[in-house]
């Protein structure tokens, strides 16, 4: 199926975004009162010397990775701006959510800045890939996120394997 084809089958970005607003308009009645209750300590794990959240907040939303449709994707990557990522972040951070896996990108080095700025840490896992020509230097991505840890990107790693490389 060509792109202008997958695209007329897919619902427009406004009805779409109306149909979302109205659930979670109803979704959110109840939230005014579960807010305003103190956030439960969630479960957490220790990971090296560090302690963090059982629940971990991920990159693919923010950077728009949508594995439904392009439109799904097209609209998670408008909404995230670097301000509306760090909202959510720090909204995160209020609820007991202490660690954030993401990739390096101009994006997410924003953020982090915004964050420590405000005064807010979290605990950052990078996702890293090694690609040549699209990936900094590891060493980069240390000093400009300070990351507690790194692992390889899944899908890179299961490509390599694939290809029979497994180094």
């Amino acid at each position: 199926m060509g792109g202008d084809e997958f695209r007329s089958r897919l619902t427009p970005r406004r009805d779409f975004l109306a149909q979302v607003s109205a659930v979670a308009a109803v979704g959110g009645l109840g939230g005014a009162r579960a807010a305003e209750e103190a956030a439960a300590p969630l479960a957490s794990i220790q990971l090296g010397p560090h302690r963090v959240s059982r629940l971990i907040v991920g990159w693919n939303p923010i950077d728009g990775h949508s594995h439904s449709t392009l439109d799904m994707a097209l609209t998670m990557r408008e909404w995230f701006t670097v301000d509306r990522t760090v909202a959510l972040l720090e909204d995160c951070v209020r609820n007991g959510i202490t660690t954030w896996q993401y990739d390096h990108t101009p994006k997410s080095v924003q953020v982090l800045r915004k964050l420590w700025e405000k005064g807010v840490h979290l605990k950052t896992i990078c996702l890293h890939a090694e690609r040549k020509g699209h990936d900094a230097p590891i060493r980069t991505v240390i000093d400009e996120t300070k990351p507690i840890g790194m692992v390889h990107h899944g899908g890179v790693t299961e490509s390599k394997f694939r290809a029979g490389k497994s180094q």
